[in-house]
């Protein structure tokens, strides 16, 4: 804020973003988030950059902001064909009330915002210009500006997600090409120890709940097996049955029948 000050003038401020702008800012600036291409003030920095002041006369010198934002309006309601326009307490009030509720809205935003008045994008005047229909319009704005900001920043991250994978997908080495590069041939890869574990570890619990299953109910599994099943589907159980036991459903009977011989 403080370069701002030092560096323009409030008049020299306010002519980089005149109300011509607002005739042609909708063909540059389709969606709200292209006006970032553009650098211009929050309106809130400009005012706390030019704030109201009393001349030497003793009168009140309204804000650079606020001036700036009134010859906007004005320029909205000189376009728009109705009898009735803003009075200058209705295009005050409206000012302060967008700046107070909405200080971080840039300069170019502004000028959107009035040009899609302009357009009838929000809402359509009637014999006058509203300042009621003016901030409904500037809530819906503002809803669209958030979805636009977010549109981008999401296309923005997607973009740089993709790059870094063909990147990494360009630099990619493999475990051997990385150890002769760095020469440490014939190293293990770090993984094959975790993998070890992880492959004893899934035996252990297999073991574990083997152990804690029923023997009569493994058997009567193993009888029902070799005399109930179709022959069709007999094959493909006692493959499932062998895998998981050890044996054969016939093996697991006779060991069982020794048993209690």
């Amino acid at each position: 804020m403080e370069t701002l000050r030092r560096s323009n003038t409030p008049s020299q401020i306010t002519s980089k973003y005149p109300t011509d702008l607002q005739a042609v800012i909708m063909g540059a600036c389709p969606t709200i988030d292209c006006c970032a291409k553009v650098e211009s003030p929050m309106l809130g920095v400009l005012a706390q950059a030019y704030p109201a002041v009393t001349d030497r006369a003793g009168r009140k010198v309204e804000s650079a902001c606020i001036i700036w934002m009134r010859a906007q309006f004005t320029e909205v309601s000189a376009f728009a064909n109705v009898k009735e326009k803003m009075n200058d307490w209705q295009l005050d009030n409206l000012s302060m009330q967008i700046l107070a509720e909405f200080p971080t809205l840039t300069m170019m935003e502004f000028i959107l915002f009035c040009a899609r008045l302009r357009s009838g994008i929000y809402e359509e005047f009637y014999g006058n210009v509203d300042p009621m229909r003016i901030m409904k319009s500037f809530r819906s704005f503002v809803k669209d500006r958030q979805q636009d900001y977010w549109r981008k920043y999401e296309a923005d991250r997607k973009a740089k997600e993709e790059r870094e994978a063909e990147e990494a997908r360009k630099n990619k080495v493999t475990w051997e090409e990385y150890c002769k590069m760095n020469g440490i041939e014939g190293r293990p890869h770090p993984f094959d120890r975790i993998a070890e574990e992880f492959k004893k570890q899934e035996e252990e619990k297999a073991k574990a709940k083997t152990k804690k299953e029923n023997p009569n109910e493994i058997l009567r599994q193993a009888k029902w097996l070799v005399t109930e099943t179709f022959e069709s589907v007999r094959e493909t159980y006692s493959k499932i049955f062998e895998k998981k036991h050890g044996c054969t459903p016939q093996e697991y009977i006779d060991a069982h029948n020794d048993v209690s011989g």
